[in-house]
């Protein structure tokens, strides 16, 4: 069985598509480790380790590095050297006074009404226009639904008819 670790450097410190790597044999190693130019890695590198163990030939533990993060961690990406999309600021008042602003893209159309951030009322646009009210029709009920099926008269037939038959499963007809 033999152990064997890889070894990446990255020698800016902060570029993860500009690393190099190698690999050395730790077992019978002699000296500093270098890479395949015969360089000695920078002080001011990052390294991170990998190890395997091989027997005859075959992997037993994959050579993938698993990252921990947790849920609502932070992202990795860096925003450095990048251009942000325009953005527009709207400002939002709500029912109890509370005045924040929400930013959004600049060829976003902007709601009219947002959840408040401090109490989580709803809350309108400053300066807009208010929101169209939707037409509410009158919820239906069960008894609207059966008068859509039926008549009055075929309702009053099948209570009629109900009621006989309970009649004579109780012995009263």
């Amino acid at each position: 069985m033999r152990a064997e670790t890889r070894i990446r450097f990255d020698p800016a410190g902060d570029d993860p598509a500009g690393y190099r790597s190698w690999a050395a044999t730790l077992a019978g190693a002699t000296g500093p480790v270098t890479d395949p130019g015969g360089n000695a890695p920078a002080a001011t590198g990052r390294y991170t380790e990998k190890t395997s163990t091989t027997n005859e030939g075959k992997s037993i533990m994959g050579e993938r590095m698993l990252r921990g993060s947790r849920l609502g961690a932070v992202s990795y990406e860096s925003d450095r050297n990048t251009e942000l999309a325009p953005r527009q600021t709207r400002e939002y008042l709500c029912a109890k006074g509370h005045q924040f602003e929400v930013p959004f893209a600049v060829d976003a159309e902007v709601p009219t009404t947002w959840e408040c951030k401090f109490d989580g009322s709803v809350a309108r646009l400053v300066d807009g226009t208010e929101p169209e009210q939707k037409k509410a029709k009158p919820p239906r009920t069960h008894w609207d639904m059966l008068l859509e099926r039926r008549s009055i008269a075929e309702l009053e037939d099948i209570l009629a008819e109900r009621l006989q038959e309970v009649r004579t499963r109780r012995g009263r007809a």
